[in-house]
């Protein structure tokens, strides 16, 4: 008996090793998978760190109000071309002559994040953070294209757009747009080749709702109101948002 004793205590002690390392293992490889859970949970939330504080340069965007977003007079180049000097200005081409409009890459990265398409060329006239009357919160954008109309001359069209901030857990989303003409006085001016200068957006610091943007038509200073509405919806569900964009005389 003592015999068979001394030959299964050997076998007792490796397997009791054995099962040691087994549960050894299982312990390393719980520890290297919650640390690879952790490292993706790390760089998740880095990402949407680094977004949140990108948001916060658009939520705050606030050029001075003397900044030219649209240029396009005929007659004096060297101004033209002293804009065309400055960073982030472009050269955008029409049958009837050209322009000469500010474009600052924070505006497109902003659209390419929200939408996941290249901006066209864009005169970016505001984007600041904006509350419609009830109370929610955008990252409003309005920019201006001169694309060719249907008469063969130039049509200028306004872009609103109303941008969902993003938190910790959801991305940028963009949330309502419309596309309209300029106020018919711009529209007309531009039609008949009279300049027009348009000057960066400001945010009413009284009006969470509210933006104007200062324009000259032929020298003449004019003031465009922005406003953030409700959104609401008429009789058959279409959705309808509140965006207006107005002239009115200085």
């Amino acid at each position: 008996m003592s015999t068979q004793l001394d030959y299964a205590r050997p076998k007792s002690i490796f397997t009791r090793r054995r099962t040691r390392r087994i549960i050894l293992g299982v312990i390393l490889l719980a520890l290297a998978l919650r640390a690879l859970i952790e490292r993706r949970n790390i760089d998740v939330y880095a990402r949407q760190a680094r977004l949140l504080l990108f948001q916060r340069r658009c939520l705050n965007f606030s050029p001075p109000p003397t900044q030219v977003v649209y240029d396009d007079d005929p007659i004096n180049v060297a101004a033209l071309n002293a804009l065309l000097a400055q960073p982030h200005y472009k050269r955008i081409q029409f049958p009837h002559g050209s322009a000469v409009v500010w474009d600052p890459p924070l505006f497109d990265e902003l659209w390419f994040r929200a939408t996941g398409r290249p901006p066209a060329t864009t005169a970016v006239l505001f984007m600041h953070e904006r509350f419609t009357p009830a109370g929610e919160r955008f990252i409003l954008t309005c920019g201006l294209n001169t694309t060719l109309g249907y008469t063969g001359g130039p049509q200028t069209t306004v872009h609103i757009y109303e941008i969902r901030p993003a938190t910790w857990q959801t991305r940028l989303q963009r949330r309502n747009g419309v596309t309209t003409p300029l106020p018919a006085e711009i529209q007309r001016a531009v039609q008949a080749g009279k300049h027009l200068r348009i000057f960066a957006g400001q945010p009413d610091p009284n009006d969470p709702t509210h933006y104007t943007v200062k324009c000259e038509i032929e020298g003449v200073k004019r003031i465009i109101d922005g406003d953030e509405g409700d959104r609401l919806e008429d009789a058959a569900g279409v959705p309808t948002p509140g965006l207006r964009f107005v002239l009115r005389k200085k």
